[in-house]
């Protein structure tokens, strides 16, 4: 097993929660096999992520120049960093990460 395999949390230790859904599916729609929310909601821990203008403006204009007016983030995932500032108080620092972005082309992806 590798160092970094070592060092893995488990989805309950990254706060990642099992969302409950119905099971009425609607005709048209993809079929939801899973869905895992990372925080928000009720959970009351700090966790911050950041999006400044020029990141804001990137993916806004990408998704301007689309057909369908959204951006496809390909390879997504999360990076989770624990930090402490100076007083102590420990937060998370959470950041998408994607091995690619692209305006959508095509209206495969379904709204939700």
């Amino acid at each position: 097993m590798s160092e970094n395999a070592e060092k893995q949390l488990p989805f309950n230790a990254l706060s990642w929660r099992a969302m409950v859904k119905p099971g009425l599916q609607l005709p048209g729609r993809p079929l939801v096999l899973r869905d895992y929310q990372y925080g928000g909601g009720d959970d009351r821990t700090d966790r911050r992520m950041v999006l400044d203008t020029a990141q804001l403006r990137m993916l806004l204009d990408m998704a301007e120049n689309s057909t369908t007016g959204r951006v496809v983030l390909h390879g997504v995932g999360v990076r989770v960093q624990l930090l402490r500032d100076q007083s102590g108080h420990q937060y998370e620092w959470c950041s998408l990460v994607a091995s690619k972005l692209e305006a959508e082309a095509s209206g495969f992806l379904v709204d939700r």
